[in-house]
């Protein structure tokens, strides 16, 4: 029965409003096309209305002198209950409105929505037998009832629920003393209250970016649930009209350790981000143009210069609202904020254009990781942070490995998967290289033992080690093993980029006895070898060689005094 009931009023509301609306002709769009020229017959069948109707607007406009220059400031409802006055019924008498104070009050709560709230009360004025008015109308009596108030909208405006981050479009500059310097003013809102952070920086790269918005969170002493920013490639890789938006890694990563959604507005959308817009205009006149007049020497003075015109900003009092946006943040907003994490979000720091070596690592800080033989010779993105190393190819992560310390040199960290099939095969087998070597010579031995020994497993040394011995092939054992007894003097893992350079410089030089260098006790790093080419060690060995022959010329007199 209740159901029937229901079912009835419903039946009845679409019955009455038909009624009303029966024969509701665009009364103004006649006489428009009238006052165009045409006639009644062109009309009816231009606009699909019937003869009669439209003779009956002909002739009342005619008794009435109503003409269209009379009603051109009316609505079309106006002008419609001039030629029909028996049929105007009051909306009041028609649908039960709702209580718009009520809406307001209750949009302040998270989750709650326009729509919520017109489905709620549609339910409850149907079950009292009442009809209720349609949503589009529902919204827009709200609307009304806030300008006509002046009070804030709530629609999406909630307390605590987001703010709204983006670029003010103006730079600031600051002179060096040679040339003025740009700087870029970063801009976040929390809509309900307006407080906003302000941030000037000297560039605006994606690290930037990021830590404009741990300072902000900071500054706001909490987290809103959903963080608007505009489509900048800073943030925001991909954004279709259909599908999932695609946000930068580090970007996400950063939404996810704040527990914060970040929702990039609608391509062409200004309305999704309108608070920030808005402010950023205000800023544009609160802080860029009253410090116009201003000489900046450093950016630490043009800094200082604009928070001291945030704070003026923020504490400036409304005009149409009581309070300012700072006591409102401290009163309402931030009691409404997420917790912030007991660490600040630690910003990755980020290399790009990284190619991968043949032996499948790319290398970091001095230091080899490694990706998927597949990838040998492509470029890949490097995403580090104190403890962790990923790497990314098309904004995909490929691999993740632990961080080795920056004092660390020649270390790696190898999955094994990531290594091509062939490194199983015997031939690359570490006691075969180890066979080889011992061949070669104690020295070369010595330097692919060490080899073996910086790594994690065997395969890791593989490459390393071949790529010395091969070096046999192309200069002969003797050069390798030369240049190996004056490498190991040097450097604590000798490798072919070491090694290479001396062999060159021992290229076609006779040997001797003792072309051995002093032993040298403070040992340049890694690197510093690294720097050292063919001609020092030509001239290294050109002067142990001249050393060799005074010697034998000494011993030489000697022997001829003794006898």
């Amino acid at each position: 029965m209740a159901f029937l009931s229901t079912f009835s009023v419903v039946c009845m509301c679409i019955l009455t409003i038909k009624e009303i609306k029966m024969n509701k002709l665009n009364v103004k769009l006649v006489l428009e096309l009238k006052e165009a020229g045409l006639n009644r017959t062109e009309i009816a069948k231009s606009r699909h209305i019937s003869r009669k109707d439209v003779n009956f607007i002909f002739k009342e406009a005619n008794e009435k002198k109503i003409s269209l220059a009379s009603v051109a400031n009316k609505s079309e409802d106006e002008i419609y209950w001039m030629f029909y006055p028996g049929r105007r019924i009051p909306a009041e008498q028609i649908y039960a409105l709702p209580n718009y104070e009520w809406v307001h009050l209750e949009l302040k709560k998270v989750g709650v929505t326009l729509k919520l709230l017109w489905e709620e009360y549609s339910a409850e004025e149907i079950s009292k037998g009442n009809i209720p008015v349609k949503y589009t109308k529902f919204c827009n009596d709200y609307s009304e009832f806030i300008n006509k108030c002046e009070l804030v909208s709530h629609i999406e405006h909630k307390p605590g629920y987001e703010c709204e981050v983006d670029w003010a479009g103006k730079p600031m500059y600051f002179n060096n003393g040679s040339k003025n310097i740009p700087v870029y003013l970063f801009v976040g809102t929390l809509p309900y209250s307006r407080y906003s952070y302000v941030e000037a920086t000297l560039d605006m790269k994606q690290d930037t970016w990021l830590r404009c918005h741990v300072n902000m969170y900071a500054f706001f002493k909490g987290v809103p649930r959903r963080t608007i920013c505009d489509n900048l490639k800073t943030g925001v890789i991909k954004h279709p009209h259909e599908g999932d938006v695609v946000l930068n890694e580090a970007y996400e990563a950063l939404g996810n350790y704040y527990n914060t959604a970040i929702l990039p507005a609608r391509v062409r959308r200004p309305r999704d981000k309108a608070t920030a817009e808005g402010v950023v205009g205000d800023i544009t006149t609160s802080i860029i143009a009253k410090c116009r007049n201003m000489n900046f020497l450093s950016l630490a003075q043009l800094q200082d210069a604009v928070k001291v015109k945030l704070k003026e900003y923020n504490d400036t009092p409304f005009q149409k609202r009581e309070g300012t946006r700072t006591s409102i943040w401290k009163e309402v907003e931030q009691l409404s904020l997420q917790n912030l994490p007991i660490v600040p979000y630690e910003i990755p720091e980020r290399k790009l254009n990284v190619k991968v070596c043949s032996d499948s690592h790319i290398i970091f800080r001095n230091n080899h990781y490694s990706v998927s033989y597949r990838l040998r010779g492509e470029l890949v993105t490097v995403s580090a942070t104190a403890t962790t190393v990923k790497i990314y190819f098309q904004n995909e992560l490929i691999a993740s490995h632990p961080r080795f310390a920056d004092t660390d040199r020649n270390k790696y960290s190898t999955h094994k998967e990531d290594l091509p099939p062939e490194f199983n095969k015997p031939r690359f087998d570490k006691q075969r290289l180890i066979d080889w070597a011992s061949k070669t010579g104690p020295n070369t031995l010595k330097v692919v033992e060490k080899i073996f020994d910086s790594v994690s497993f065997e395969e890791q040394g593989y490459n390393s080690a071949l790529s010395v011995l091969n070096l046999s092939s192309k200069y002969g054992k003797n050069l390798l093993e030369r240049a190996c007894s004056i490498a190991l003097t040097r450097v604590s893992t000798p490798r072919y980029g070491q090694l290479n350079p001396i062999i060159k410089s021992l290229e076609g030089k006779s040997a001797t006895n003792d072309l051995m260098p002093p032993q040298d006790k403070t040992q340049p790093s890694d690197s510093e070898v690294h720097l050292r080419g063919a001609d020092y060690y030509k001239n290294l060995i050109e002067s142990q060689h001249n050393n060799v022959n005074e010697g034998n010329s000494k011993l030489s007199d000697e022997e001829q005094l003794n006898g």
